[in-house]
């Protein structure tokens, strides 16, 4: 029963944040809207950097 109720817990939450995050792209995409640029460009350029970093800076290398 407890574990149950964990799990739909869990679920509730992951459901609160994945509508918190369309919100966040939604107003990002609304704010980079003017100048010219589009939402995957920008997502592929932090992809790009934070990947970067990781292979920088990885303690499995």
């Amino acid at each position: 029963m407890l574990a149950l109720l964990i799990l739909l817990l869990l679920m509730v939450l992951m459901r609160y944040l994945a509508y918190v995050n369309r919100n966040v792209r939604r107003q990002r995409r609304q704010q980079y809207a003017h100048w010219g640029t589009t939402m995957a460009m920008l997502d592929d350029e932090e992809d790009h950097v934070w990947t970067n970093r990781f292979e920088e800076f990885s303690v499995w290398s």
